[in-house]
């Protein structure tokens, strides 16, 4: 072997030891006298002393700390360029738009979780925050990889509001199950859960030993009421919860060892990046 470097592919390929498929434009290993490629998880040359490839694992709760942040300036605008004498005194006195300040919670309840899987590394977890979703405004908060599987979290931060599961109906007609929020029904945070786990599945086509890697929806409620006997319930499959004890679903042993959760997210680092 004449020797390899990293280098963005100049066309598609596939690696030469585990067979994941490179696009064009993506970083490999090149080896130019075999003129075969290498992902970036498969050094060819072991005596090569080159840096492990990076995760960019993102920042909890950026893209909705950005969106509190904008709306907080163009409001700012707005109020001194209609009252360009008292602007200033108007925004000392007046308080923040409910709006605008859902999105200042919402960022710290995903920091508050973001923290929570950070501390799980020591047990073989690594924590993706804030990704973008190709091609859709949307995001998903949080995934978490590690020995059990992957998990695709959606953070909700809503202080001091009952979370409950709820059985609606008689004997007489179906049962389908609700989840209530300080009374409210807010089913439909489950069903949203559904294009998500569709993204992620999506963007592990590639990496073959991922094919039957346990996949796990979670919805994780920060500040909510649980009750004198709280537990952890599951509606159509997802997960609900609060963080501690999804943090203790997250980090169970499994059968992943720790290259193939590096892979795993090595690979989802790179096709869902992280918001900026």
């Amino acid at each position: 072997m004449g020797g390899s470097r990293v280098t963005d592919l100049l066309y598609q390929g596939a690696c030469a030891t585990c067979g994941l498929r490179l696009a064009k434009g993506e970083p490999a290993y090149w080896d130019a006298e075999a003129r075969v490629v290498y992902c970036l998880s498969h050094n060819p040359m072991r005596e090569l002393e080159v840096a492990p490839p990076m995760i960019d694992k993102g920042v909890a709760g950026r893209s909705a700390q950005r969106e509190h942040d904008g709306r907080v300036m163009r409001r700012q605008e707005r109020v001194r360029e209609s009252h360009p004498r008292t602007g200033g005194l108007l925004l000392a006195v007046t308080s923040e738009p409910q709006t605008t300040k859902a999105w200042s919670t919402g960022a710290t309840g995903e920091q508050i979780v973001g923290e929570c899987l950070d501390a799980l590394a020591d047990r073989g977890v690594i924590a993706l925050h804030d990704r973008n979703v190709p091609g859709s405004t949307g995001n998903i908060d949080e995934i978490a990889i590690g020995p059990s599987g992957v998990y695709v979290i959606d953070v909700k931060h809503y202080e001091g509001r009952a979370v409950k599961k709820d059985l609606p109906g008689s004997i007489f007609r179906s049962r389908l199950p609700r989840l209530l929020v300080g009374g409210r029904d807010r089913t439909k945070l489950v069903s949203k859960m559904a294009w998500q786990m569709d993204v992620v599945r999506s963007a592990l086509d590639e990496l073959p030993e991922a094919r039957f890697v346990p996949g796990q929806a979670m919805l994780t409620f920060v500040g909510a009421q649980w009750g004198l006997f709280r537990s952890a319930f599951d509606i159509d499959g997802v997960w609900v919860g609060w963080p501690k004890e999804m943090a203790k679903v997250v980090s169970r042993p499994g059968a992943l060892d720790s290259e193939t959760v590096q892979r795993i997210a090595e690979l989802l680092s790179y096709k869902l990046k992280p918001a900026r």
